[in-house]
């Protein structure tokens, strides 16, 4: 079995900034007035499921933690994701 998985962000580039912009608040700063569930269910189309939101957050998380929390460059995060992400 692969380790790879496969990121699909069916929303337009709008809301993806909105809800980047919003990971970054609940993420770092730690606010709860907004969750993940309720942005989930207003920025994406009802027919994506629970797996996929949560492989994408999970996705979007490593990215910021390893980027700011790790201070690693970018081509260092493009090579280590290449190994693991399609």
């Amino acid at each position: 079995m692969s380790n790879k998985i496969i990121i699909k962000f069916p929303i337009s580039k709008a809301y993806f900034t909105t809800f980047i912009n919003s990971f970054c608040t609940i993420h770092f700063i730690e606010d709860n007035s907004l969750s993940l569930e309720s942005l989930k269910n207003l920025l994406f189309p009802p027919e994506i499921t629970d797996k996929e939101f949560n492989e994408s957050v999970e996705f979007i998380r490593i990215i910021f933690d390893e980027f700011i929390k790790n201070n690693k460059s970018s081509e260092e995060i493009e090579t280590e994701l290449q190994n693991i992400v399609i």
